[in-house]
């Protein structure tokens, strides 16, 4: 849920054009309310900031091939290090809505 939840802002964040929710909700195998909900949960948790600073991405990337290096090599896996949230510029929530009849238009 978390997964899909990413992807679908990330789209909705770096596209002009993007799939609707409930494309993504019938990708993931969520309900599109529940999609809808999670959605706004995420923006909330992360004050509408999406954007990643350099250093972040590269920390994260380094911490991940860490972990991932260490479970291939059959070691106890690493402690992920929980970053402090960054305040960024807000970006407006969305409010994205569907039916359960909604028509999933996938030429989009």
């Amino acid at each position: 849920r978390v997964i899909i939840t990413s992807v679908m802002l990330a789209a909705k964040f770096f596209d002009d054009q993007y799939f609707n929710n409930a494309y993504y909700a019938k990708v993931g195998g969520v309900p599109c309310v529940e999609l809808n909900q999670l959605e706004v949960d995420f923006l909330f948790r992360v004050n509408f900031s999406l954007r990643v600073t350099t250093d972040d991405f590269f920390r994260y990337q380094g911490e991940l091939s860490s972990h991932a290096t260490a479970q291939s090599e059959g070691l106890p896996p690493l402690p992920l290090v929980k970053a402090p949230q960054e305040m960024g510029t807000a970006c407006p929530p969305t409010a994205p809505t569907c039916s359960g009849g909604e028509r999933i238009d996938d030429t989009q």
